[in-house]
């Protein structure tokens, strides 16, 4: 069923960058951005696409950058690749140690440790790859290289050539099974250790040199292998890391706290297809998460599944595309009510992004969701429509209580590359209010135009309590941070008695809340 709503639009401008009017009201959800684990540093920030953050799937650390660029001259199997590079800048080992880090791929290219690391140009490696091919310097198998003033030395096998191990299988990078690699350290001397096997050892007078810990990932997102049911999309996946000398522990991180807690939305279309049954190209599950250097979320896959349809007046566009989401999954928040929600939201892709509100389970909540492209007349490919579209999915059955003109929509925000100067892509501000059975939507584009769409009022069985979320579908690359571009809660509760202007218009009643 698609209700449509008559425009009624009041459009401002105001500086974008100024400060934004604080909320007011109990903040039941706080700011998301933020993160505890200050010491772990990108070793390669500028010069690699290394993007390491925190999932808000799992209580892991990710890295998800499928880049392999070669080296110049790189050789099959030389060990000359170019990883990801994550390093604990505040913990030094002492000259003997033992280095455990429990991990998990999704991938079957590198990933491994990093050990007695000094700068970006001097550290030791070990890395495990299960691709048959190597290409472009990455060893196959188990393989230990050092890097010593920015020249690569494979040391384990020695020379070119493959490892002799290949201890990461298909099946443990189809099921996400966690393992276990360490390194034991002793001077000049080194072992390396996987689920507790020898697997490599040797001696090195540059191990003497600093002894910072880390983890390398290299062309890590996702391989299904025959696209097993489902299909991850979380690269390398870092769980803890323990560090112990002389058998008494000197360091330890596991990665599972967040400033705000989230769950995986798994999203349900007419057809029964969900998130569970992703493939290759149309992962629905995502890979939100929270950037260790910078104040945002960014979600990086682009998972979507089309609509079912089209409908019996050729719409092609039904309510049912369902794609990636996150949500807030912290205690009572399934009974929240009233509340505004706010967040600054853009994507280097032109498909959907948007959030979700009064979300119950994963079959009841309201999706608002933005779009860039046009929605076309493709059968094969029943995509969002372009601009502002709202949908309620009740129980399992979709229903679209508001779709921008498609002809002359009030809003279709900007898409573009990343600003080197702030890491970002054009963003625009968006609050949703959730008011009884009403749902009041304002945007603040790049420019500073303030865009109030009609207010959309659910008289059909509403929702009327839930926590909310995070959505893409077919975006890559996309990004969410603080209201205005300033730290913030996500979520107020909107103080009762709410203020409220009863109009009447063509027979149909419609609340318009006076704005301060």
């Amino acid at each position: 069923m698609i209700k449509r709503f008559a425009v009624a639009v009041v459009l401002t401008t105001m500086a974008f960058l100024q400060p934004l009017q604080a909320q007011t009201g109990t903040v039941l959800v706080g700011d998301p951005f933020t993160h505890s684990y200050q010491d772990w540093v990108d070793a390669f920030p500028t010069t690699r696409s290394g993007n390491w953050r925190l999932s808000l799937h799992n209580p892991t650390m990710i890295d998800t950058n499928n880049a392999n660029p070669p080296t110049s001259g790189a050789v099959t199997d030389s060990g000359t690749y170019e990883p990801d590079v994550l390093i604990n800048d505040d913990f030094l080992a002492p000259a003997s140690y033992e280095y455990t880090a429990t991990m998990r791929t999704n991938d079957d290219d590198i990933i491994g440790l990093v050990w007695n690391y000094q700068d970006p140009d001097n550290y030791f490696r070990v890395g495990v790859r299960t691709q048959n091919s190597g290409s472009f310097g990455g060893t196959r198998g188990l393989a230990v290289q050092k890097i010593v003033g920015g020249v690569v030395t494979q040391l384990n096998p020695m020379g070119t050539g493959p490892g002799t191990e290949f201890p990461i299988t298909q099946d443990m990078i189809n099921n996400r099974t966690p393992f276990d690699l360490r390194v034991e350290v002793d001077g000049s001397n080194y072992e390396v250790y996987f689920d507790g096997v020898l697997k490599a050892s040797g001696a090195d007078s540059d191990l003497a040199a600093a002894r910072k810990i880390g983890v390398q990932s290299w062309a890590q997102l996702s391989d299904t292998d025959g696209a097993p049911d489902p299909a991850f999309f979380w690269g390398s996946e870092l769980e803890s890391v323990d560090v112990t000398g002389g058998g008494s522990p000197l360091f330890s991180e596991s990665f599972d706290a967040r400033a705000v807690p989230f769950r995986t939305l798994v999203m349900t279309n007419e057809a029964g297809v969900n998130g569970l049954g992703g493939t290759i190209g149309k992962d629905v599950l995502g890979n939100f998460g929270v950037d260790l250097e910078s104040p945002w979320i960014f979600q990086h896959s682009n998972g979507f599944e089309y609509a079912t349809g089209p409908d019996a007046e050729g719409d092609f566009s039904e309510p049912d595309f369902i794609g990636p989401a996150v949500v807030v999954d912290q205690a009572g928040s399934d009974a929240f009510s009233d509340y505004e929600m706010r967040v600054r939201l853009g994507a280097v892709d032109n498909d959907g992004l948007g959030v979700l509100v009064r979300v119950q389970d994963d079959s009841s909540f309201y999706r608002i969701n933005f779009t860039n492209e046009a929605l076309g007349t493709n059968s094969a490919q029943l995509r969002a429509p372009q601009g502002l579209s709202v949908q309620k999915v009740q129980n399992g059955q979709w229903t679209e209580l508001f779709r921008d003109d498609q002809t002359n929509p009030l809003f279709v925000h900007t898409v573009g590359p990343v600003d080197s100067s702030t890491g970002l892509p054009p963003m625009f501000d968006l609050s949703v209010k959730a008011i009884g059975n009403t749902l009041d939507i304002q945007v603040i584009d790049a420019l500073g135009n303030v865009i109030d769409y009609p207010l959309i009022t659910d008289n059909s069985s509403p929702l009327l309590t839930g926590t909310v979320g995070l959505t893409t579908w077919g975006s890559e690359n996309v990004f969410f941070t603080g209201y205005g571009g300033q730290a913030g809660p996500l979520v107020v509760a909107i103080p009762e008695p709410a203020t409220l202007l009863l109009a009447a218009a063509g027979g149909v009643a419609m609340l318009r809340r006076r704005r301060n």
